[in-house]
């Protein structure tokens, strides 16, 4: 005589009208439409654009353009890793003193800012009317751990008179993927501000994302006494931002299934579970066969 011990896996049948059938249908129902359902009125299903503060991480190495617009011409001076800015403009250029540093705030409620001191060169009779700057800035988003290295971001500003110095602080804000504004493109070709090599290079160098600044000061410095510098001080904070984010029709897909799944897994397994106690209590009428071979019954 054999003796088999073999696990049984019981198969549970029912009629299409039967109880048990109808509360089949019923499990397969919720499995499939309450996560839909739940995912769409939470808003994640899918997304044309959401938003969300961040702070990002935000570094500066020194790396800038500078112009300054005289009456009769302007100075330049350039740090940037791009190579053509080693042979232009060396009529123009000047070698200012630059000193920065990137205050880290100690709590999460103070403000990060980078400080910047330029003092440029001038001869007495060079009088300043205008002035861009441009900010070569790393980027760090941590809601994607994305790093936008030498992220371009801009000041412009034309003063009413001659002016011995600028002091001015803003507000960091955020606009990715977009390019140079075609009215500023205009204004520096036509009064020629910035040479048209100049000109590409600083779009070229935008074409990846740009930043700009909201004005908290913007003072113009004047002295009584000629002085043989013009002083620069800059401050640029990095607040809190409200960065919207297109996250395109892939990613919202993709994310919407992980939406689906984290909610459908937990429902599937509830409902599983209530169905084994249902049929195992026999509850509702089913029709039950082994697994085990019938020349082994």
């Amino acid at each position: 005589m054999k003796v088999y011990k073999l696990y049984e896996l019981r198969r549970y049948y029912a009629r299409v009208s039967s109880l048990a059938f109808a509360f089949d249908t019923f499990v397969v129902l919720i499995i499939t439409i309450i996560p839909w359902i739940i995912s769409y009125v939470t808003g994640f299903m899918y997304i044309n654009s959401y938003a969300f503060p961040e702070k990002p991480l935000i570094s500066f190495d020194g790396n800038m353009l500078l112009f300054l617009q005289k009456s009769d011409g302007f100075l330049y001076y350039g740090n940037i890793p791009q190579k053509e800015t080693n042979h232009l403009l060396k009529s123009s250029l000047r070698l200012p003193q630059i000193s920065y540093y990137n205050s880290k705030n100690k709590n999460i409620n103070e403000e990060v800012a980078v400080n910047i001191n330029i003092k440029f060169p001038l001869s007495p009779s060079e009088k300043i009317i205008g002035l861009t700057i441009v900010l070569l800035v790393d980027v760090t988003l941590l809601r994607f751990y994305n790093k936008l290295e030498k992220v371009p971001v801009f000041i412009n500003k034309v003063f009413r008179s001659h002016t011995s110095g600028f002091l001015y602080s803003g507000d960091l804000l955020c606009f990715r993927k977009y390019l140079l504004p075609s009215t500023q493109a205009s204004t520096y070709y036509e009064t020629k501000t910035i040479p048209s090599k100049i000109f590409e290079l600083s779009t070229n160098i935008s074409r990846a994302g740009y930043y700009l600044l909201e004005d908290r000061i913007s003072v113009p410095i004047i002295r009584e006494s000629l002085s043989s510098t013009f002083d620069i001080e800059l401050s640029v904070y990095f607040s809190s931002l409200r960065i919207s984010v297109n996250p395109g029709f892939w990613y919202t897909i993709k994310f919407a299934w992980v939406q689906y799944l984290s909610i459908g897994l937990v429902i599937f397994y509830l409902a599983e579970k209530m169905r084994g106690y249902i049929y195992d209590k026999q509850i509702v009428r089913t029709i039950v066969k082994s697994t085990i071979p019938k020349s082994l019954d």
